[in-house]
């Protein structure tokens, strides 16, 4: 059963938090919880690729013959420690582009003349070897763009009238990629990533998703000029892509799946981990280092020891407050933070006795709080109460998982370019219950990956990468006084829902990131203080305030994706009802 049609059915039959539409949404959410439901969701987005696949092949490839502007391309094809098949898959893929404006030159560190090379790729005039040591950009380079590469890459034989068709629709930009498909190393298998339209600085930390595309070849030159090194192209390509953010070059995104490419470019060799570090290094971080796991590179670095309040607001729950308050004091390596209670009205005897044995605690203090429970309100009240330098604020039902997380959201705050940081929330089971908030999702706003396993890596990738997101979940925010105080705190209009996002957005608009870091992951017990009822004015001032966020397509989310949790590819936009979601959910929520 589709979105589309559970949204109908929703709004004709239903109305805004009636009885029996807020038990059949806790049973919807109870029931995606399960590991059943994560299996079909998974299943139907591998399916939904295979056709998207299928669609593509089909399509027509863009018509270039009439375009004025097709510069010439330059391959840097890097031939280390891989099969002769592989590079002769690769120069036979670029020899058969429909287009000749291309010249491939192989960087490698064997010997040029390669044996078993075919007649037509010996005769290709287009066709050159280099040796790593000899290679100077300078002279390597003869085209306007170039492609960094790999031996075992295969491109899609329309690449070239993709690139042009982009570049006939406005300027040029200095860095142009497209979707891909890799070979995973965990499964052996090809995976496809489906990529966000725009400049992630954060994701780059963790995945150059940029790689393989066409690079402005005078940004190269300008960045390595008389280039001689032993770092490998690939590398260097890496280095150009952190450079993107800082330089203020355009990039420009084609939804197209137009490489197979040998496998993902990430930190996981000590060559692109120094690159890496160094270009941290360079934006004043201290100390920066990287720290391997089986899941992905954690990027550390020094803080300034700045001080924390984390502000709570809850109401008798001690079953869940004892342990989550005990697990912040005792196994937090962090130790500049003062927790800030901020309670509304508990009269049950074993949260008050709670209280009682806690107060004394002089990392401990306890905010009364006496109005009708506002989210936003309470949140302020916290902040206000507190003289921190940095403002982190939590849910009553959570645990923490790493001593480290603490030191982890400090590192990334204290930076001036990021305003909020948010972290991944998993429930008691080991599954997703944030990675990230995805503008239109499910019709409004909504957390990517819900209920997938830890570690998921689906078609938008790995929930194990930074991310720069538009939103995160204000279970788990942290941000610098300073911006808080500037755009006025949590807006109190918002009483229980969406006023995360909403100060997101605005921090955002202000032109501060949004960044998601996997590794300070907490557990979050979702729904067991307050259950799952939205007031429904708090949705209808949500789109009041963000419709123009809502209405366009989210900046970090793949346009050929569903707007759903487990998404899915849009085959001949099929599926992809974002607007309609949008405006069937809206017209629900106006009823009342």
């Amino acid at each position: 059963m589709n979105s589309k049609f559970l949204f109908k059915l929703r709004s004709t039959f239903l109305s805004p938090n009636s009885k029996l539409e807020l038990w059949l949404r806790t049973q919807y959410h109870q029931f995606n919880k399960t590991q059943a439901a994560f299996i079909l969701n998974n299943w139907l987005a591998k399916k939904s690729y295979i056709g998207w696949r299928k669609a593509q092949d089909k399509k027509p490839m863009p018509d270039t013959k009439d375009m004025k502007y097709q510069p010439k391309v330059t391959f840097l094809v890097s031939d280390f420690d891989s099969k002769k098949s592989d590079l002769f898959e690769t120069l036979n893929s670029i020899q058969n582009l429909v287009g000749d404006n291309w010249e491939a030159t192989v960087i490698t560190d064997r010997d040029q003349d390669v044996p078993g090379l075919s007649a037509n790729l010996k005769s290709d005039a287009r066709i050159s070897f280099l040796a790593l040591n000899d290679l100077n950009f300078d002279d390597a380079i003869n085209g306007e763009f170039v492609v960094f590469c790999k031996a075992g890459d295969r491109f899609n034989k329309g690449l070239l009238q993709y690139f042009y068709a982009s570049l006939s629709e406005d300027e040029p930009a200095d860095w142009v990629y497209y979707d891909c498909e890799f070979i995973n190393i965990k499964t052996n298998e090809a995976s496809p990533l489906f990529k966000p339209p725009s400049l992630s600085p954060s994701m780059l930390l963790s995945v150059n998703y940029l790689s393989r595309g066409f690079v402005r070849a005078s940004f190269v030159k300008e960045s390595f000029t008389k280039y001689r090194s032993n770092q490998r192209p690939l590398a260097v390509e890496y280095a150009l892509a952190l450079k993107l953010h800082e330089t203020n070059r355009k990039v420009r995104h084609i939804p197209n799946l137009l490489v197979n490419q040998i496998g993902l470019s990430s930190p996981v060799t000590s060559e692109i981990s120094t690159i890496i570090g160094g270009y941290l290094s360079d934006l004043g971080l201290e100390n920066v280092s990287a720290q391997s796991s089986t899941y992905g590179i954690r990027f550390t670095w020094r803080n300034k020891n700045s001080s924390v309040a984390v502000v709570i607001p809850t109401k008798n729950n001690r079953n869940l407050l004892e342990p989550w308050i005990d697990s912040l004091l005792t196994k937090t390596s962090y130790t500049n933070f003062k927790i800030h209670l901020v309670d509304n009205n508990s009269d049950e005897i074993e949260t008050l006795n709670y209280y009682d044995q806690i107060e004394s605690n002089p990392k401990v203090q306890i905010h009364p709080y006496h109005q009708e429970f506002n989210y936003s309100e309470a949140n302020n009240l916290g902040a206000a109460g507190s003289d921190s330098d940095l403002l982190l604020f939590l849910n009553d039902d959570m645990a923490v998982i790493d001593p480290e997380w603490l030191t982890e959201l400090v590192q990334w705050a204290e930076r001036p370019e990021i305003g909020i940081v948010g972290t991944k929330l998993i429930r008691a089971n080991r599954t997703i219950q944030h990675a990230g908030i995805i503008m239109g999702l499910n019709g409004f706003a909504g957390h990517i990956y819900l209920n997938a396993p830890e570690h998921y890596h689906g078609l938008f990738g790995s929930v194990d990468w930074y991310r720069d997101y538009l939103a995160v979940t204000g279970a788990c925010q942290m941000m610098r006084r300073g911006i808080f105080n500037d755009i006025g705190g949590f807006d109190e209009g918002f009483k229980l829902a969406f006023g995360d996002i909403d100060i997101c957005l605005r921090i955002h608009e202000n032109g501060y990131r949004i960044v998601y870091t996997p590794f300070a992951s907490l557990f979050h017990y979702e729904g067991q203080s307050r259950g799952y009822a939205t007031p429904p004015e708090d949705i209808i001032r949500s789109y009041q305030k963000m419709e123009s966020a809502l209405s366009k397509h989210d900046p970090y989310f793949s346009p050929n994706l569903t707007p759903a949790r487990i998404p899915k590819c849009a085959v001949n936009n099929s599926g992809n009802n974002r607007e309609e979601q949008f405006k069937t959910r809206k017209k629900f929520y106006s009823k009342q």
